[in-house]
């Protein structure tokens, strides 16, 4: 879906409205620019959508309206009920900055602009209160002293320019924190090697010429005309045509005339270089998402309807613990790679210890020749290619299953 702020401060927007991302009190698509409630005429100083949810920036920076999906707290209020109509954010009443990131969303608040504040999804600590834990109002990003001059939301990660360095946080499955290390982190960090803007050169004023402007040397005569009584100089402009005029030395000798043309020499005329200013550095923040970044299954534990690879849950997050019971014959999970690196994949407890006919597979969801099936011990190490991997805990033959211990299991990638 698509918003648009009017001249005079309106909102209007179309397209999908699955969530009430359209702000106009329905869930019904709209193929034209449908105004949302409460902004028919006037009121916002700026508007952005975002995946399933839609957000507002008051005119005099009197705070933030959102509406939409709200499954993260990404509205804000406290609550995680999506709404169909705009609602206000917790706790905003000087805002100076707005940033819309897919599930979170980001303030520059106070005049000064010092305080960076945040809300919603956070299992990648995008949010940058040093926790994992989602929220419902706005708190605020910590490690940020000094002046903010510019923030941005992503897909799961959040950045800012803090006293001309930049610093991200949040998911770094693909390197986006920019810090040349892969944990994800919940408080910002320095990207590295980042090229700071330069300062603006000052221009040096090219002078002008006028046309009329005489000459910098006293034009020479190019001709003189003489009569018997008197000789009289005339400077003539440049370029010129003269003629010299004579009297007979004989009264049987007609008049003699001379004409001479002057072409200005190169010399005397000034000319100016042009100026070539340096080229510049600018900085750009749009909430925009260029990447659709793996949002992971919201674990620890399996969900049922994983009973086959195209229901598999995840993709799962590297190197954590996640739970499942063997109530079926099959329990699929999808991991994603980013690059290619030594895989451990490891099932234990109970399933893993007692039961003679359990398998652990693994297997490429796109290359069929990449596929291993293994019992006891259920350990898989494994260097693999970066790609979209499928884990399946399954019985051979099915049965009988135990449905009340669980086993574990773990995606190691190094």
């Amino acid at each position: 879906h698509s918003c648009a702020r009017l001249l005079q401060g309106g909102v209007q927007c179309w397209g999908g409205n699955t969530f009430g991302q359209l702000g106009d009190g329905t869930k019904v698509d709209h193929l034209l620019p449908a105004f949302v409630t409460g902004f028919e005429s006037a009121g916002a100083a700026s508007v952005t959508a975002s995946e399933t949810h839609s957000c507002a920036r008051l005119a005099g920076n009197t705070g933030v309206r959102c509406w939409g999906d709200n499954t993260y707290g990404q509205l804000g209020n406290n609550s995680n009920a999506p709404s169909l109509v705009p609602v206000t954010v917790v706790g905003l009443n000087n805002i100076t900055g707005m940033s819309v990131g897919r599930f979170h969303n980001c303030v520059l608040d106070n005049n000064s602009g010092t305080k960076m504040r945040c809300w919603g999804d956070n299992r990648f600590g995008q949010l940058g209160d040093e926790s994992f834990t989602n929220r419902l109002v706005p708190v605020d990003v910590k490690g940020l002293t000094g002046t903010i001059g510019g923030i941005g939301a992503g897909g799961s990660q959040t950045c800012a320019i803090i006293n001309g360095a930049m610093k991200c946080w949040g998911n770094d499955v693909f390197g986006q924190v920019g810090n040349g290390l892969a944990p994800d982190h919940n408080s910002p960090v320095i990207v590295q090697d980042f090229l700071e803007p330069r300062p603006r050169r000052t221009r040096t004023p090219v002078p002008t010429l006028s046309p009329t402007a005489p000459a910098t040397s006293t034009p020479q005569p190019l001709s003189t005309t003489i009569t018997p009584e008197t000789q009289t100089d005339t400077p003539t402009p440049i370029p010129t045509t003269a003629t010299a005029t004579a009297p007979a030395t004989a009264p049987a000798t007609a008049p003699a005339t001379a004409t001479a043309t002057r072409t200005p020499s190169p010399t005397a005329m000034a000319t100016a270089t042009p100026q070539v200013e340096p080229p510049r550095f600018v900085m750009i923040f749009a909430p925009l998402i260029l990447k659709d970044f793996p949002v992971y299954f919201n674990g620890p534990n399996e969900a049922e309807d994983n009973d086959a690879s195209a229901n598999a849950n995840g993709p799962l997050r590297l190197n954590t613990n996640y739970q499942g019971l063997p109530d079926d014959a099959n329990d699929y999970f999808r991991f994603v790679l980013p690059r290619a690196g030594t895989v451990t994949l490891s099932l234990s407890g109970h399933i893993a210890e007692n039961t003679q006919n359990v398998q652990l597979q693994l297997r490429s969801a796109t290359d069929a020749s990449i596929q291993f099936v293994f019992q006891r011990p259920f350990v898989i190490q494994k260097t693999l290619p970066a790609g979209t991997y499928l884990a399946r805990v399954f019985y051979a033959p099915p049965g009988p299953y135990n449905t009340t211990t669980p086993y574990t299991l773990r995606i190691g990638f190094e």
